[in-house]
């Protein structure tokens, strides 16, 4: 399973997300997204990937994005479908499905 697996799902523009961009300190990744930032954080990096060289990485830990919401293709997630699947990043927006992941898998540590 990669970052486009569909059990993770995509965003509102159906693109996987750059959740896991990863720059290093003294690179030029942040001096250009500054310089172009268009006041969206996801669109600002998918242009300035197009001008780097860049890797996506496969597996750093499951990106799942808005899990929850409404059109995603596992919207009835449960614990048990999920803890496959740990380590992972849960894109979430909404207290209430913060508040469920933490009930789920305990506090951030």
């Amino acid at each position: 399973m990669d970052r486009t697996d569909p059990l993770m799902g995509k965003d509102g523009m159906e693109r996987p997300g750059v959740g896991f961009t990863l720059w290093t300190i003294d690179g030029e990744f942040m001096h250009r997204y500054l310089a172009g930032f268009t006041g969206e954080e996801q669109k600002t990096i998918l242009i300035q990937r197009r001008n780097m060289r860049t890797r996506i990485l496969r597996r750093p830990g499951y990106h799942f994005v808005f899990p929850f919401h409404a059109g995603q293709k596992k919207i009835a997630y449960t614990k048990e479908m999920l803890e496959p699947y740990l380590p992972a990043y849960f894109h979430v927006h909404l207290e209430s499905e913060f508040n469920q992941l933490e009930k789920w898998f305990g506090g951030v540590k």
